[in-house]
């Protein structure tokens, strides 16, 4: 009977000090449960310019997405301001869910999210692309307009 007590206490602690590799998931537990956690173990990673950031870090259940990024930029060097948050499975999280606590997101009382800027990152790449056509564009082909202006001012 000792035993099975200690085996019981042995496994809970376990469960405290699982290795997160590059594919751990978690996926969302029961709510009601995870509420019931007196701590969340939130493993973060931020990839950023080619670098890859991670922080692992223990908030309350109640502790929102939105909350939980500003822990992790308050331990970063730049700002996640324009940074997305994703899931585990790479899934975008709406600003309205970034507003709700972790324990909808965590399992286990164990919750894996990264930040990405990605959408941001194509969305300049693609401006600049598109400016630079332009740009082209106007030197390799004067408009009639600029045709007359060049001969005028020879």
């Amino acid at each position: 009977e000792y035993m099975g007590d200690f085996e019981q206490s042995i496994s809970v602690v376990m469960e405290s000090f699982v290795v997160v590799g590059k594919d751990a998931k978690f996926g969302p537990g029961a709510p009601d449960q995870e509420k019931a956690c007196h701590i969340i173990h939130a493993f973060m990673e931020c990839s950023y310019r080619g670098r890859n950031e991670k922080l692992r870090s223990v908030v309350t259940p109640e502790t929102t997405l939105e909350q939980l990024r500003a822990v992790f930029e308050s331990q970063s060097k730049h700002s996640l301001e324009y940074f997305s948050i994703k899931d585990e499975n790479g899934f975008i999280l709406s600003r309205e869910a970034r507003d709700l606590p972790v324990y909808n997101f965590s399992n286990r009382c164990h919750l894996a999210l990264k930040f990405d800027n990605s959408r941001t990152l194509t969305s300049d790449v693609r401006k600049l692309a598109y400016d630079a056509w332009e740009w082209i564009s106007q030197q390799a082909m004067p408009t009639p307009s600029s045709r007359g202006q060049s001969s005028q001012n020879k």
